[in-house]
């Protein structure tokens, strides 16, 4: 997504939505990315999203300059659970109210008019995105990417649990990613928080090619932190 003042002028104003960082660093740790995996079916209670009280904030940067932030909405969602025990999930964001909240309303409107267009996300054709839990690991953690490791987790009130891992799909292109999460589950609700970068090229998040110079003044990263709350 591109975090773009609308001069088109200056390269060096376009910002891109959802990048991680600075001049190429993190805010947060890079989810670990392969191809998408099975879903099964979920066992257990199935409890709705609080579509109200959930959120995908983001936040983009350029390699010089200040970047930009805002929100997706969550449209709908649900969560199963067995006991304490997350067994499965999916959410769906609303990519055409995807909403710039740093500027006046006139940039935040301009941006978000271009983070929807074909320069970025192309929401008339992909109106939505999603993410599907796959499999939740609680007590353990794969070596490469442990509960504590996110850098700035802790700075966003999130003490890490477990690590979840789903199918992000993303202008129709599905990818499995894992992160650190902090998860709360009972039969009646669930609390889950993460926060976590992806590398944007690896859905077609392009400002036009992959290797123009305006695409290489834009990071590759782009930092998420969702908050999901579910219950009765």
């Amino acid at each position: 997504m591109r975090l773009l003042s609308h001069s088109a002028a200056i390269l060096f104003s376009s910002s891109l939505l959802l990048l991680a960082s600075c001049g190429g660093s993190q805010n947060s740790e890079a989810a670990k990315t392969q191809e998408a995996q099975k879903v099964t079916a979920a066992q257990g209670s199935i409890i709705p999203v609080d579509t109200a009280d959930s959120k995908v904030l983001w936040k983009g940067s350029k390699l010089i300059g200040e970047g930009h932030s805002g929100f997706a909405p969550i449209s709908v969602g649900q969560v199963s659970v067995v006991g304490n025990q997350i067994t499965g999930g999916k959410i769906t964001i609303d990519m055409k109210d995807l909403q710039p909240t740093d500027q006046d309303q006139e940039g935040n409107t301009k941006l978000k008019g271009h983070l929807g267009s074909q320069d970025f996300f192309s929401v008339d054709s992909f109106p939505t995105a999603t993410f599907e839990i796959t499999k939740i690991e609680t007590g353990t953690a794969p070596s490469n990417l442990t509960p504590d490791s996110g850098k700035d987790t802790k700075a966003a009130g999130i003490n890490s649990n477990a690590i979840v891992t789903g199918n992000m799909t993303i202008k129709g292109i599905a990818k499995s990613i894992s992160f650190p999460a902090e998860v709360h589950a009972d039969t009646t609700a669930v609390n889950f928080k993460a926060a976590f970068a992806i590398d944007r090229t690896v859905w077609g998040i392009n400002y036009g090619s992959e290797n123009s110079i305006k695409d290489k003044i834009i990071s590759k990263n782009i930092d998420f932190q969702i908050n999901i709350k579910a219950g009765h």
